[in-house]
């Protein structure tokens, strides 16, 4: 817990103008079997495939396959390396997926991760290793 609240709080929460934005044709969108998050590709207007992250949510997101689109989205940090987050989808003048309705829960959820907290749970997970490695060190000396 401590190692995935560490990381989250190095990701900040951007207003949309800080965020990329890239404008395409979606590929494909899905859900994949492993992993945290749904897939979208999207072929750019300069022709490079990019991959987000994201959540389907409606049935609405899942039928964007070949439509043109505007995506925002923030490159962050996570586990199991850098990943792109979709924070706004644009279809036409419709908001698929609309930041303004997102980002309160983020700012709130950035609330919560209290650096006292990430250090005592990061000491809790540490302690049972430093355990471990004292145990056998004396051992070894005894020998």
């Amino acid at each position: 817990m401590a190692l995935t609240w560490g990381i989250e709080a190095m990701n900040p929460v951007l207003d949309l103008d800080q965020m990329d934005m890239a404008s395409g044709v979606v590929e494909k969108v899905g859900d994949v079997k492993r992993g945290c998050c749904d897939k979208l590709y999207l072929r750019t207007n300069d022709g490079e495939l990019k991959k987000y992250d994201w959540t389907i949510y409606t049935e609405e997101q899942e039928n964007l396959a070949g439509s043109n689109v505007r995506v925002w989205s923030q490159r962050q940090i996570s586990i199991f390396g850098m990943r792109d987050v979709i924070y706004q989808v644009q279809s036409g003048n419709q908001y698929v997926v609309d930041y303004k309705n997102i980002k309160p829960n983020r700012k709130k959820g950035k609330d919560q991760y209290d650096p006292w907290v990430v250090g005592i749970l990061g000491s809790i997970a540490v302690f049972p290793l430093l355990r471990v490695w004292w145990v056998n060190r004396k051992s070894e000396l005894n020998d």
